[in-house]
């Protein structure tokens, strides 16, 4: 999708911010880009400044899509990061 139509989506989303699913709590809303190299470049810099706005900028061209992180702490202590497409929370959250 591209970054307008991501941006509506992620607005829309911000209300899982907080809730748990699974056990794992949504701490943040990401637009993230598709393309594998360009992910990874934004996962760097968003660890780096925990800064999703400005992760974001180099990407806005590019296709993007809306995902949830989890338990953000947890990228610092075990590195992991556990993420989520927003489409697919938000099917659960209806259910």
């Amino acid at each position: 999708m591209n970054f307008k139509e991501a941006l509506a989506l992620a607005q829309k989303s911000e209300k899982l911010i907080g809730k748990s699913f699974n056990g794992s709590r949504v701490d943040d809303i990401l637009i993230v880009p598709t393309n594998t190299e360009q992910r990874n470049n934004f996962i760097k810099e968003y660890l780096n400044s925990l800064d999703a706005h400005s992760a974001i900028l180099p990407y806005i061209s590019c296709d993007v899509t809306v995902e949830a992180l989890f338990n953000r702490d947890m990228i610092f202590s075990t590195g992991a990061y556990l993420f989520c497409d927003v489409s697919q929370l938000q099917r659960t959250n209806e259910e």
